[in-house]
């Protein structure tokens, strides 16, 4: 049985309590969630894999070390690479303080486990952002854009609104300004990115529509919905009272189950530039929408057996993708098991497989329906969350760029 206790339950649904991030086909796709029991960061063993997927153990779990607890609930979020020996990662979390910290982790490959590397950074005070003024259920979203442009962090600020903080080699963690004016209906936040200069942040903003603020060469945030289309052409710097639904477009469809309070929210970016936006209904099931040639449209949903519907209506999960491959993976519970969705180079989707196991001796592979997979406990299914959606871009000198911090 799992370790996570039956009875945990974290404080909000939005909460992005589990993360995920491509490091390349070496050490492939990393995880974290957050124990609701206990306030831990559980992550994947870093040093294996199963079959290409992450081994993810839950009887005996692997706990990433931190000084600053994160908040219960709270959100998390990471990115990270492979320097040719060794799994690095950088985690963020809101803490039990308010703030927003971040740490750096080696990966020990003898025993599997993340070490962490110099001390904890509240990046949130460093860039004078006061913990009042953090949302207190916000996510948490990270783009790492490269060894000079560095990190872009997203999380909510008081008034439900969308807001960035920046680092680079040049400058340390600053404010770097809001992404939209137009309050969140909740919580989930979804990022990708394809150049330092085309970054897309989508979140929910009504029970009809999600809501995408995508930066642009012009250095400014361009605001657009679906399936509804907003007046105008809004930007971060327009007004919440003027970004409002054009009445004189009809929508071309609908988005199915969706009631503008999902558990998560993902992006993937394929080779051609398209972004896809996936969610957890009411109904229990994953849906994509895609933006093709600028236009919005619903794409069919997957057999069960690549989408097996997940245990909680409006669950949380987590995504991520390669960029330059088209790959993509999706998170989430699924008959008490955390599973993987995964689309290949092709664009077609595999049959999903569990990612959770026993133990890290424990390495049999399995789809969702198959016996090998420990099961998940309703409190592991509630600490599930939404994660960092990143496209990663092969960067030389990164680890250079991290001994400069």
């Amino acid at each position: 049985a799992a370790a996570l206790a039956a009875s945990s339950v974290i404080g909000s649904a939005s909460a992005a309590t589990l993360y995920a991030f491509y490091t390349g086909t070496d050490a492939g796709v990393q995880i974290g969630m957050q124990d609701p029991s206990s306030g831990d960061i559980w992550v994947n063993d870093c040093s294996k894999m199963n079959n290409g997927n992450p081994l993810f153990p839950t009887d005996t779990p692997l706990v990433l070390p931190v000084s600053t607890p994160v908040k219960m609930g709270g959100s998390i979020a990471a990115t990270g690479w492979w320097d040719s020996q060794k799994v690095i990662t950088s985690v963020f979390w809101h803490s039990v303080n308010g703030t927003i910290v971040n740490a750096i982790y080696n990966c020990d490959n003898e025993s599997g486990t993340f070490v962490r590397q110099g001390p904890e950074y509240v990046i949130s005070e460093t860039a004078n952002v006061k913990n009042s003024s953090i949302h207190e259920n916000t996510g948490l979203a990270v783009e790492l854009l490269g060894s000079t442009a560095g990190y872009r962090v997203y999380y909510h600020d008081n008034n439900s609104q969308v807001q960035e903080l920046f680092y680079t080699t040049k400058t340390n963690w600053n404010y770097g300004g809001i992404v939209s004016q137009d309050p969140v209906s909740s919580f989930a936040l979804g990022t990708g990115h394809s150049a330092t200069d085309n970054i897309t942040v989508v979140f929910p903003k009504s029970d009809k529509d999600i809501e995408v603020s995508r930066f642009n060469s012009d250095k400014s945030w361009h605001i657009s919905t679906f399936p509804d289309t907003l007046e105008n052409s809004p930007t971060n710097k327009t007004d919440s009272s003027k970004i409002a639904i054009d009445s004189s477009v009809t929508a071309n469809f609908t988005l199915p189950a969706w009631n503008g309070a999902p558990g998560g929210m993902g992006v993937a970016i394929d080779s051609t530039f398209t972004r896809s936006v996936f969610y957890i209904g009411t109904d229990r099931l994953l849906h994509e929408a895609a933006n093709i040639n600028f236009a919005w449209k619903l794409f069919p949903n997957q057999s069960s057996e690549a989408w097996p519907e997940a245990d909680e209506p409006n669950a949380t999960l987590a995504a991520t993708f390669n960029f330059q491959s088209s790959e993509a993976w999706i998170y989430y519970i699924s008959g008490g098991s955390l599973v993987q969705a995964y689309r290949g180079t092709s664009g077609d989707w595999s049959n999903a497989a569990v990612i959770s196991v026993n133990s890290v001796d424990d390495e049999t592979a399995s789809n969702a329906t198959g016996k090998k997979s420990t099961g998940l406990s309703t409190g592991a299914k509630a600490g599930v969350g939404i994660g960092v959606s990143l496209g990663v871009i092969a960067i030389a000198g990164l680890a250079i760029f991290f001994f400069l911090r």
